[in-house]
């Protein structure tokens, strides 16, 4: 229990840290950040937010532990996804979901949800020397009556920051790639100690 509880209080200062040293020196294209992932479950549908480095996914990146994606053995492949315009990457985008529905990424009360692709955001002309971080609405319809929700994110896929929305004592927690979170209330009062 404490060697978790230290090892959570270490991740929390080690997103601090690269928060703070992203926010001072400006992150260059190829360093490696956590994805963001804004959970919300209302009337009937769940709603997850990512924002999300997508060209190292379509590239098929091990972010394992990496930090920066020349050292991976598709950076070659990563460089020429991240030249191409914002409206190619979009198209592409989709081939990723049947790849995290088959994981499944999320369950409600242990049944697989379904996620559609809903909105897509690929920042326009932004300089290859910078990284350009996609919004991707991901969208799954919930059954009445249900009571808790699991996000599970893919071996491979680095950090994720996973923020539940709309909720009072939201969960807010951490996931490594292969990790699965811990069964979120949908009515809130998860808030985890340190967030």
């Amino acid at each position: 229990m404490v060697k978790a509880s230290l090892q959570g209080l270490s991740k929390l200062v080690g997103l601090a840290l690269l928060s703070t040293l992203l926010a001072v020196t400006g992150a260059s294209a190829h360093e490696v950040q956590p994805t963001i992932g804004d959970l919300t479950v209302r009337d009937g549908q769940a709603e997850l937010v990512l924002e999300l480095n997508v060209e190292a996914f379509l590239a098929g990146i091990d972010l394992d532990g990496l930090e920066d994606t020349d050292d991976a053995a598709n950076a070659a492949g990563f460089d020429a996804l991240r030249a191409l315009p914002d409206d190619q990457i979009v198209q592409r985008a989709p081939q990723l979901l049947d790849v995290w529905n088959a994981l499944p990424m999320l369950t409600v009360d242990g049944t697989p949800v379904v996620l559609q692709g809903g909105e897509i955001s690929v920042p326009e002309q932004v300089s290859e020397d910078l990284p350009r971080v996609t919004r991707w609405q991901l969208l799954g319809d919930v059954p009445a009556g249900a009571a808790s929700v699991q996000v599970a994110w893919p071996e491979g896929g680095g950090s994720m920051v996973l923020r539940q929305q709309g909720v009072e004592a939201p969960f807010t927690g951490y996931l490594d790639g292969g990790d699965t979170s811990q069964a979120i209330a949908l009515a809130g009062g998860d808030a985890q100690p340190g967030w």
